[in-house]
């Protein structure tokens, strides 16, 4: 894991002549195109390539200063994008060397290379498919979800930030105790029919019934195992994180298709909760106790919290994942889209974290050791 650090500098270096008169250093040609969506400053440019080495070069810790007003934010974004994004590049064209082919001696190598390449192809085409599934999402989603999001994004910005309803204090950003669904699984969605029953027997009975299994489009390809993650304190600054990331655009790593930036932004049960009451406890601690208490509450339960082995809510999960990476999403959509699904954002988001290139944080949530497990 690489820390990169950028703190604030109002000094900008510039030279002066015999003449008096004083210039602004010349702005240098970059060694790499880091895809900013506008013509980079010199002081972006350096920005930019000093992240950029420092994470190639596997340094530990990178601290960096920048001037008031020079777009830190983005010569963030697009150096450590752009570095993931030559990563992932080169990760997919080597991926056929690391197919088992169940080390059979005995096979000849245009053999086993003829397996690896179909098993390979096999990947591709379904990692393609998915941003294809992605992009429909995105254009032929449910209107209604993505309507509402647009609506409330644009009348947010007229408003110059967010509603009073929206409006969130530091308090409200502290990291809850974070309940795995292995620890919180208390069977609280009873009334489905499969909740409670193992794989094995859901399996038979799909063999019996011949119900269709959950089909999830996204393959190996499209998990991200290495991950940026953006932390800030306050809840206005990743918002305006995700405002940045809407101006970039960054190359695919697979060959001959748009690959989408996967963007998951993380926050606290009090931001996401979407049952009716339990999202109306003003006290964080209070609503997590609540949220927890519910879920092993086994004759009300939680109708939002998603059961790991009803299959449904797996669908509903993924449905939920697929549409929040078809488009840059900030919390406020995530709830939206929670609710559209009728399945809780806050731990459906934890559910998508494998496909997560770029994660956006509290500080505090990278202090805990079980939500660091969570996300990798």
């Amino acid at each position: 894991m690489v820390e990169v650090r950028v703190h604030q500098n109002n000094n900008i270096h510039r030279t002066t002549d015999s003449n008096g008169t004083t210039t602004a250093p010349k702005t240098p040609t970059p060694k790499r195109d880091f895809h900013h969506p506008y013509k980079p400053y010199n002081v972006q440019i350096q920005l930019m390539e000093a992240i950029y080495d420092t994470i190639e070069n596997g340094y530990k810790v990178g601290l960096f200063e920048s001037p008031t007003g020079t777009g830190k934010t983005l010569s963030i974004i697009c150096s450590t994008m752009t570095y993931l994004r030559n990563l992932k590049r080169e990760k997919n064209a080597l991926i056929s060397r690391s197919i088992d082919d169940d080390d059979d001696d005995d096979e000849p190598e245009w053999v086993k290379e003829a397996y690896r390449q179909k098993i390979v192809s096999k990947l591709t085409e379904k990692s393609k498919e998915y941003e294809l599934h992605l992009d429909k999402l995105q254009k032929e989603g449910p209107m209604l979800v993505t309507g509402k999001l647009k609506e409330q994004r644009v009348k947010r910005f007229k408003r110059g930030g967010s509603s009073s309803k929206e409006k969130v204090q530091d308090a409200d950003l502290l990291v809850d105790d974070y309940f795995s669904d292995d620890e919180a699984n208390t069977g609280t969605r009873d009334q489905e029919k499969y909740s409670k029953m193992s794989s094995e027997v859901q399996k038979l009975l799909h063999e019996v019934e011949g119900k269709p299994k959950v089909i999830d489009k996204s393959s190996s390809l499209n998990q991200c195992s290495t991950k940026i993650f953006f932390a800030s304190r306050t809840h206005s600054q990743l918002n305006q994180f995700t405002d940045q990331l809407r101006l970039t655009s960054f190359p695919s790593s697979f060959e001959g298709i748009e690959e989408k930036m996967k963007y998951l932004p993380m926050s606290s049960r009090k931001q996401l909760c979407i049952h009716e009451k339990v999202s109306k406890i003003k006290d964080t601690q209070e609503l997590n106790d609540a949220c927890i208490q519910l879920q092993k509450d086994k004759e009300k339960g939680c109708q939002f919290y998603p059961n790991p082995s009803s299959e449904h809510d797996t669908e509903l999960m993924n449905n939920f994942r697929d549409l929040s990476f078809s488009d840059i999403h900030d919390i406020e959509d995530l709830h939206e889209i929670g609710k559209h699904y009728n399945i809780c954002p806050y731990y459906s988001s934890r559910k998508s974290v494998d496909i997560a290139e770029i994660i956006s944080l509290p500080y505090q949530l990278l202090l805990q050791k079980s939500t660091r497990e969570v996300l990798g």
